[in-house]
């Protein structure tokens, strides 16, 4: 389920990257370049795909505003789902936090060029990310 809003008195995001704030949206799915052309073409946004993994960004005016990542098989028993990255200072010490409180982690954490990343899940199963941002 993905919502959309129409600027106008939502103030959308004033805090970003801070921990405990929104840091990125994504979308993980098996079908990458079906769901980056969607998105591109639904939003009028360009596409950028990094060439180290198969992953996709989709700008809006040259700025990035979120991304599609290809699932894997390791990605096997997670299904493809819109995600929101919360940045954190200490990522496996986060990561240790979640599982305390009933959550749990489904896959990392792991490095990427953007930082030290987990795809954890709540104690009501809502899926999320980390990043701790470099």
């Amino acid at each position: 389920i993905v919502g959309l809003w129409q600027p106008g008195t939502h103030t959308g995001f004033g805090v970003t990257e801070a921990p405990g704030a929104p840091a990125w949206f994504e979308v993980n799915t098996r079908e990458g370049e079906a769901v980056r052309d969607f998105f591109a073409g639904l939003f009028d946004l360009s596409a950028e795909t990094m060439t180290e993994m198969v992953y996709h960004t989709l700008h809006a005016d040259g700025r990035p505003c979120y991304g599609v990542l290809q699932m894997t098989d390791a990605w096997e028993g997670i299904d493809p789902v819109w995600t929101a990255y919360f940045a954190v200072a200490d990522a496996d010490a986060t990561l240790e936090r979640v599982k305390a409180a009933g959550g749990a982690v489904l896959y990392g954490p792991f490095d990427t060029p953007f930082g030290r990343v987990a795809v954890c899940k709540d104690p009501m199963d809502t899926v999320f990310s980390t990043i701790q941002l470099p």
